[in-house]
């Protein structure tokens, strides 16, 4: 049983990792373009009673394209103000999958699921 377990366990950081690999491969493909957008808005949701809030930014491509899209990560509060300008980049073509460059925060999510890979690996290998 606890052998089954480990195995879905690592079945599952697996496929985590993938996807985010999958997301991150068009970036690392396509190479990277920065934009300036505007913060227009914040979409309210409400999650066990607690109020989230996701900035919506706009920008325009350099064909002249209005771009609007909602921030992947939830704060508490509706940060940062709306007509705030922040960066984002986006894999080239793709501005549709712009986002807030977070490496610090991406490079944190890569260790802790390379850790947990390694980690449920060696305990099936009887290492641990």
């Amino acid at each position: 049983m606890a052998t089954a377990f480990l195995w879905i366990s690592l079945a599952l950081v697996v496929f985590t990792t993938v996807i985010l690999l999958r997301e991150d491969w068009k970036f690392l493909r396509l190479g990277r373009a920065h934009v300036r957008a505007t913060v227009s808005g914040h979409k309210r949701s409400l999650d066990e009673g607690h109020e989230n809030f996701a900035a919506q930014f706009r920008f325009a491509t350099d064909h002249g394209e209005t771009i609007q899209i909602t921030d992947a990560v939830l704060q508490n509060t509706a940060e940062p103000p709306v007509g705030t300008t922040v960066d984002l980049v986006y894999p080239n073509g793709r501005p549709d999958l712009a986002r807030r460059p977070r490496p610090f925060l991406r490079s944190m999510i890569y260790v802790t699921l390379l850790a947990m890979n390694a980690i449920l690996a060696a305990r099936l290998a009887n290492f641990l």
